[in-house]
């Protein structure tokens, strides 16, 4: 069960640190001037970024 626990903040740990390498990527998109590209990469993203901002880790 502890491992299992392990595992799971594991993987909430990295999802994450995913979730702030997407938003800094579409960032930069935007600022390049690819809004259509940051765009389709944050609906593909499945959640928004303002979500992702205010996530909590689970430490």
């Amino acid at each position: 069960m502890v491992e299992s626990f392990e595992e799971l903040k594991a993987l909430r740990d990295e999802v994450f640190r995913i979730g702030q390498l997407v938003e800094q990527a579409i960032g930069c998109l935007r600022q390049a001037g690819q809004a259509k590209t940051a765009d389709r990469l944050e609906r593909e993203l499945g959640i928004p970024l303002e979500t992702l901002r205010h996530a909590e880790r689970d430490d």
